[in-house]
């Protein structure tokens, strides 16, 4: 089982940590996700600081998964 690091946003995982996680394989998630929601965070009351758009624990899980079953 593949153990991705926690969140930074309440919401989900932040740019940065979405290019941490996904390293070159990050422009292969964004055309993937492309029609996906994803979130919105503006800080409060979900967090202490606006995160921007983030991207759902689910669709990163299961898109490196997918990832590391194809290779």
């Amino acid at each position: 089982m593949m153990t991705l690091p926690e969140p930074a946003c309440t919401l989900g995982y932040t740019a940065t940590q979405l290019g941490e996680i996904l390293g070159d394989g990050v422009d292969v998630y964004r055309a993937w996700a492309v029609g996906k929601t994803q979130g919105v965070c503006e800080g409060e009351p979900w967090c202490t600081e606006p995160h921007g758009i983030v991207h759902f624990e689910r669709d990163v899980t299961r898109f490196k998964s997918a990832r590391a079953r194809s290779q």
